[in-house]
């Protein structure tokens, strides 16, 4: 019972996105956290976890991956933070945009959604080392290996190919400027036709050192990204793309707002008129 409906969204400007929609609940919640489970790992889907909510509930998912089946499902909470069960589960697969292109943006902001191409040095090299060392305790001639398991992706190199002014403008977005500060953590999604590189369907780079190196017989740049595989940030972490200034911003008056809307559900998916505000 309580099935999410799912519903892509997708524009040029953002990219491919899953709206997870619950037009019901369980009773007695007043929390919810939305799941998302590819190929057997579950996480929660960000700006979903333990989300406050009112009957209703419909958050979005920036992170879905491509061309493979993802499948959602929500666990309801009490006021109190008592699991009182899980709902349903609802499946979908998010076809890519293009076979040769992947989808970058900074996760805590899905407005700096980029769509990019690889250079031919991308991922020329995976490592994925272990830490530790190799000791030699007294009297013994064989040593004994003290290890943390192994790592996530080590010096992987994601080079991007920016054709435009523009799309280098949007890739240096991604880590902010002197005025606006951005986490240099970027989540990388890649269409089925990357998954040879053996890369995962969403990847999570810390990038310390971006570099731009422009050509300068036309407009466009390479850049040289190379960074390490870690954890996504705090799940519970994220800016929507539509905002009330966004409203206000289409609208003269409240009054006409109403009017052009039957309920604040209704209102609150006007996703064409996101970014409205500047």
């Amino acid at each position: 019972m309580y099935e999410p409906m799912l519903r892509i969204f997708q524009d040029r400007e953002h990219g491919p996105r899953v709206e997870v929609a619950f037009g019901s609940l369980p009773a007695g919640t007043v929390y919810l956290t939305v799941v998302r489970t590819v190929r057997g790992e579950a996480v929660p889907v960000r700006g979903a976890l333990r989300m406050r909510v009112a009957g209703v509930a419909k958050p979005m998912d920036y992170e879905a991956p491509f061309d493979v089946e993802s499948t959602y499902h929500g666990v309801a909470y009490t006021a109190a933070g008592v699991k009182l069960s899980e709902t349903g589960k609802s499946s979908i697969t998010v076809a890519s945009e293009d076979p040769d292109f992947a989808r970058i943006h900074n996760p805590l902001d899905p407005s700096t959604s980029v769509l990019v191409r690889f250079e031919a040095s991308a991922v020329a090299k995976r490592s994925r080392h272990f830490g530790g060392e190799v000791m030699y305790p007294i009297g013994r001639s064989v040593g004994i290996a003290v290890t943390t398991g192994r790592s996530g992706y080590k010096g992987l190199t994601l080079d991007l190919i920016a054709e435009t002014i523009e799309q280098s403008q949007r890739i240096d977005a991604l880590f902010g400027d002197h005025r606006r500060k951005r986490l240099p953590i970027l989540c990388v999604r890649v269409p089925q036709s990357h998954y040879r590189m053996r890369l995962p369907p969403v990847l999570f780079v810390a990038v310390l050192n971006p570099d731009e190196e422009p050509i300068k017989t036309d407009d466009a740049s390479i850049w040289r990204l190379t960074g390490e595989e870690v954890s996504p940030p705090a799940p519970a972490l994220v800016v929507p793309l539509l905002s009330r200034d966004d409203l206000d911003a289409a609208y003269e008056t409240r009054d006409a707002m109403d009017a052009d809307h039957l309920t604040r559900y209704d209102m609150s998916t006007r996703y064409d008129l996101a970014g409205g505000a500047g």
